[in-house]
């Protein structure tokens, strides 16, 4: 999960008295260890129920036109198609300026997003994570920094597969902030 998630969870029990008990709750949930994982985004979008129809089909274009804007505000409104969301840039009546393009089917539905302070966690044995590293493509480099010595970074390609994913779940829109 990210790191927001674990900083929140280790907080809830900041009362607990006794250390012992407060770093096996803290390490722990439900008797599962759980891994940090901090590139996972804390911002994504959290829908409502708040729902906006696309009133003609749209290719590749920043500008799309809805039935009826009502409670759209620029600058400040999400708005959710797929797995994509997208910001009101400007608002004209029922002609909304998005800050990218995207293709939008007439009648194609788009949801309001209340905040953008989610986050997801996927849940899985970390047994069931498979992680590949393209060999081909690892690089060291080497730094010299005076103060430290050498800083090495190391590069690679990698890819993550889930192997069984009936024993995944990802738990979406959770608070983050």
């Amino acid at each position: 999960m990210n790191s927001d998630a674990i900083l929140d969870y280790k907080m809830l029990f900041d009362t607990v008295a006794d250390s012992t008990v407060r770093g096996e709750l803290t390490t722990s949930i439900h008797g599962k260890a759980y891994n940090e994982i901090p590139l996972m985004s804390s911002e994504e979008p959290v829908l409502s129920a708040t729902t906006y129809t696309v009133n003609g089909a749209t290719t590749e274009s920043t500008t799309v036109i809805v039935t009826d804007a009502t409670g759209i505000t620029a600058g400040t409104t999400t708005l959710v198609y797929g797995a994509l969301s997208y910001l009101v840039v400007t608002k004209s009546t029922n002609t909304l300026t998005l800050d990218k393009a995207g293709t939008f089917p007439n009648g194609a539905t788009l949801v309001k997003a209340n905040s953008v302070d989610g986050m997801s966690t996927l849940i899985t044995d970390p047994r069931n994570l498979i992680i590949a590293f393209q060999t081909a493509d690892m690089e060291l480099e080497f730094e010299r920094v005076a103060s430290v010595g050498y800083t090495i970074h190391f590069k690679t390609r990698v890819d993550v597969a889930i192997e069984n994913e009936d024993m995944a779940s990802i738990v979406y829109n959770m608070k983050s902030k």
